[in-house]
């Protein structure tokens, strides 16, 4: 099944139940395919449906974003090293202790070992004396570094007002919401008692028409679809009272993470 709107654009299938394009009209074409049971986290397994819907490009044009997982984060003191410090300031053993003689210093009679409060550790006051009888004090402050957690999930957001100049057109659009809204459902098995067991549903195929110089797809979850009928004021066709306008808005997140294997050689 296919639904394109408008439908005055010419459409003819193409290989493996795709569409290609014989207008002029750049197009965004969506693919339902059904989730194996085969599938698992390392290998997702999908089959096609033939099921397709044709929208015009909208006008703002399309963005992607390739995120990856770059934080700051902060290194305990302790394990960053502090613990060594002490145990060279005051001794083997020191940092293990909160009170206890140093060994190998003389004129140290004790101390007391980190205390960690609000991102610092604070190396407390040395009780006794050293040398000519000063106190000593020394702070640390908590080390920070980069690292890395990998790459991000891409989203996709589509945002389309459609305005029939027929009846076929408003039929289309009709057919175009239940493919959304089916496809993005949950298949039912069974219900008994508190218990509800579904099939995932379809995820999607993405594609351009006109693609040259376009980024490509994984598949995609629609995760939201919102529709709002009648445009800015609501109204509708004196005929068929079919509302005039019709916004449609969907929101997809890719199921696989991208590596370098999916951009070619550099």
């Amino acid at each position: 099944m296919s639904a394109i709107f408008p439908s005055s654009y010419a459409a003819a299938s193409g290989p493996g139940g795709s569409q290609t394009s014989t207008g002029d009209m750049p197009m965004v074409g969506f693919h339902a395919i059904k989730v194996l049971s085969t599938s698992n986290v390392a290998s997702l397994q999908t089959q096609a449906t033939n099921d397709w819907a044709w929208l015009p490009m909208p006008p703002a044009g399309v963005s992607t974003e390739y995120e990856q997982g770059w934080d700051k984060a902060d290194a305990s003191a302790v394990g960053s090293g502090v613990s060594q410090l002490i145990t060279k300031l005051f001794g083997k053993g020191a940092a293990d202790s909160d009170s206890a003689p140093a060994q190998g210093n003389e004129g140290i009679k004790d101390y007391k070992t980190v205390a960690d409060a609000a991102g610092e550790v604070a190396l407390e006051k040395l009780k006794g004396k050293l040398g000519a009888g000063q106190g000593i004090s020394s702070r640390v402050l908590e080390q920070a570094y980069i690292s890395y957690s990998g790459p991000g999930y891409r989203n996709h957001d589509f945002t389309f007002s459609l305005k029939p100049a027929s009846e076929a057109d408003s039929t289309e659009i009709d057919k175009i919401l239940t493919f959304f809204k089916f496809h993005s459902a949950p298949l039912l098995k069974g219900a008994g008692g508190l218990v509800r067991l579904y099939d995932v549903p379809h995820l999607f195929n993405i594609k351009f028409l006109p693609d040259d110089g376009l980024f490509e797809f994984m598949p995609s979850a629609l995760t939201k679809i919102g529709v709002q009928y009648g445009g800015e004021k609501y109204n509708v066709f004196r005929d068929t009272q079919k509302p005039v306008q019709t916004d449609i808005s969907l929101s997809f997140k890719e199921m696989r993470l991208l590596d370098n294997s999916h951009f070619g050689d550099f």
